[in-house]
């Protein structure tokens, strides 16, 4: 009997651990290139990857976050400038769940009058937006409704842009499914969405759709819970243990 509550509160913990994943961890890549002649395929580029993590802290992860190395004819970097100078510039650059949350970008180019394309891949929840501010013309690019942005290199100094990530209330999420559709964004993180197919294909029946409606409910309580749960089964494997 005792096998089988501690079995069971393990498998609580598991699925609890994985839901939270698939809740609070999403992330964007975002690539910023420009012709080059240099370039084996013409094309030099630096990608970002940015987002948020459980694990992640408010400052620099050695096992999340990537230093930027600045070498070619475009430099793109996430930039943080209260951190230590040595880690002031990233490629990569993972924090905690809250919401809203901005990443300073910089992009730096060595030639004059080369277009700069900008593209990204979003791995999200359709409830988060995203949007992608060119701070020196004020543009503001709503990244899940468009695929790419360009603009040209005036000059060789810095631009700088705007990430920020804020989550829609407003959001319709019946229709929808669970990830951001623009932008070449795809479902994220192995996360189950559900979408009404009508009557016709539709296999939840009205009792499956209670209890599926209740589990959401619980879910909230559930994840409040989930380091009780794990302290309480492991500490059921120790007694067992010992009386072996």
């Amino acid at each position: 009997m005792k096998k089988i509550i501690v079995s069971i509160l393990l498998s609580i913990t598991i699925i609890l651990t994985g839901t939270i994943r698939c809740l609070a961890a999403w992330h964007v890549d975002i690539e910023f290139s420009t012709p080059s002649l240099n370039s084996d395929s013409g094309v030099a580029s630096n990608k970002l990857s940015l987002g948020t993590d459980l694990a992640a802290t408010s400052g620099y992860d050695n096992t999340l976050d990537t230093l930027a190395l600045l070498n070619g004819p475009i430099h793109a970097y996430i930039i943080h400038s209260e951190y230590n100078q040595d880690y002031q510039r990233l490629w990569r650059d993972f924090r905690n769940e809250s919401l809203p949350q901005e990443w300073e970008i910089e992009v730096a180019t060595s030639s004059v009058d080369q277009p700069v394309k900008v593209t990204w891949q979003i791995n999200a929840p359709q409830n988060l937006s995203f949007n992608l501010i060119n701070t020196e013309s004020n543009q503001d690019i709503v990244m899940s409704s468009v695929t790419e942005y360009s603009y040209s290199s005036t000059d060789t100094t810095t631009k700088r842009f705007l990430l920020k990530v804020s989550e829609n209330t407003n959001a319709d999420t019946n229709n929808q499914d669970s990830s951001v559709n623009g932008g070449g964004s795809s479902k994220g993180g192995g996360c189950g969405y559900i979408k009404s197919g009508g009557d016709k294909n539709n296999n939840i029946n009205g009792n499956g759709q209670v209890v599926l409606n209740m589990i959401i409910t619980m879910i909230p309580v559930l994840l409040s819970l989930q380091y009780r749960i794990k302290r309480h089964a492991y500490a059921a494997w120790k007694i067992l243990n010992n009386r072996r």
